[in-house]
């Protein structure tokens, strides 16, 4: 694995598939038998035991363990049925909805510069005209909107409608940053302003943007410039406000928020308080947490907590 700067951790080889192939790879060692294209539709406690309902067959199990993900990404067959099964058990359900996705934003002015992306900008949320959030994380332009590790943990906490400013200068207080692009184009005379704009750690694209965004001409000196447009790039720089139209659903959503309650769930072996023998772990949980892998990490750790507490109550069955 790779440690990345922030605490990220990736599979060195940087594939999703190596995971999964160790985790296979345990399961066979282990003689864990696999039942595939059976999709449970019921989950029934019956004499103490538990009566598992599929299309085609019915088994019967003293544990059971709601591992099914949640409701983001369901071409993998992760579409929420978890929930459905744990409420019909009696659990409390919190609203679901997408998390870590992308972020689109009402009269988006650069689906053209989609690729061009930012490193550790200061991000901060803003509802109702109040400030409710910052963080700081890269930025990625797409064609529909904002995304990048930064927006997509941000995106949690973000509700449509809401206001999302970014500021394009990394680890520099924004007065600082206003009066050295103020001092900039006051001494630059005759200079274009868009040669001084150059200047800046910004992609040229972006930069030349910007510059068309507050109305100024390519060949516009410093000079010419009115104070209207020079305070529209400062302010652009500075929390450039993007309004946001909608969150990206589940089919682009790297995880789902919210899920069965945690006040009904045993953190010490993630086995229900209300119903003894049933297990819930990973993202069924209402549980997210930022990219980078702290969503596989919990789920690694809610299922290493259940299988400790499992064959420890029943060590027949490990």
């Amino acid at each position: 694995m790779t440690v990345e700067p922030g605490g990220k951790i990736f599979p060195a080889t940087k594939r999703s598939s190596d995971v999964l192939s160790i985790l296979m790879s345990e399961c066979s060692r282990r003689g864990v038998e696999a039942i595939c294209n059976q999709s449970v539709h019921r989950v029934a406690r019956a004499d103490s035991r538990f009566i598992v309902e599929t299309g085609t067959s019915s088994y019967r199990a003293d544990v059971v363990v709601i591992a099914t993900g949640g409701a983001s990404y369901p071409a993998t067959g992760s579409t929420g049925d978890g929930y459905h099964l744990a409420r019909e058990l009696g659990h409390t359900i919190t609203e679901t909805a997408p998390a870590l996705t992308p972020v689109m934003v009402q009269d988006y002015a650069f689906a053209d510069l989609a690729g061009i992306s930012f490193e550790n900008l200061p991000l901060s949320l803003f509802r109702a005209g109040k400030k409710v959030r910052q963080v700081s994380g890269d930025l990625l332009f797409t064609h529909t909107g904002l995304s990048g590790p930064g927006v997509l943990d941000l995106s949690r906490f973000i509700l449509p409608g809401d206001i999302l400013k970014v500021s394009f200068f990394p680890g520099i207080d924004q007065e600082a940053v206003r009066k050295q692009v103020t001092d900039a184009i006051a001494g630059s005379g005759t200079r274009q302003v868009k040669t001084v704009l150059a200047g800046l750690p910004l992609p040229e694209r972006f930069a030349k943007r910007l510059l068309e965004l507050a109305g100024v001409t390519p060949d516009l000196t410093c000079s010419h410039l009115p104070k209207q447009a020079r305070q529209e790039i400062i302010a652009s720089l500075t929390g450039l406000p993007f309004t946001v139209l909608r969150l990206g659903g589940f089919d682009e959503a790297m995880v789902t928020r919210g899920g069965v309650a945690l006040g009904e769930i045993n953190p010490k072996t993630m086995e229900s308080m209300i119903v003894p023998g049933l297990y819930c772990i990973g993202e069924v949980l209402d549980i997210d947490g930022d990219t980078g892998g702290y969503n596989l990490q919990a789920a690694f750790s809610t299922g290493m907590l259940a299988a400790k507490s499992i064959t420890g109550k029943y060590p027949s069955r490990s």
